[in-house]
């Protein structure tokens, strides 16, 4: 019992986000925004890396955050949920599905804003 208990999809995070956040309107009424974390990641030997995860977010929490949010603003996810993303590329006539992860973010908080000038090369991109 315990185990299921703790066992949930459950994801909290800091990190700026990397991109301008696109909104958009689903066929079915649904206000969704889409933007990247940049999540900050300390390694055993002292290095830093980054991670950027792309994050959804949606209806009201959407809106809300599109409102206040742009490239560099210092956020916290308080509230999300991993999601399997799936998507369909085509190469000569062949179809490839790949897979990958993102964060659903039921409740963003907004920390600090600051407007990122230029973007890191160096960074992993998910």
């Amino acid at each position: 019992m315990i185990k299921e208990e703790i066992m949930k999809n459950f994801f909290q995070g800091y990190g700026t986000v990397s991109n301008t956040p696109k909104i958009s309107e689903t066929p079915k009424g649904n206000i969704v925004c889409n933007f990247h974390l940049k999540i900050r990641e300390d390694k055993a030997d002292g290095s830093t890396k980054y991670i950027i995860v792309p994050v959804e977010a949606w209806n009201k929490v959407a809106e809300e955050f599109f409102e206040k949010a742009k490239r560099g603003t210092f956020v916290a996810v308080i509230d999300g949920k991993l999601k399997r993303k799936f998507f369909r590329t085509e190469k000569n006539s062949l179809s490839y599905i790949h897979d990958g992860l993102c964060i659903v973010a039921r409740k963003i908080e907004i920390l600090e804003e600051e407007e990122i000038e230029e973007y890191d090369e160096d960074e992993e991109d998910c």
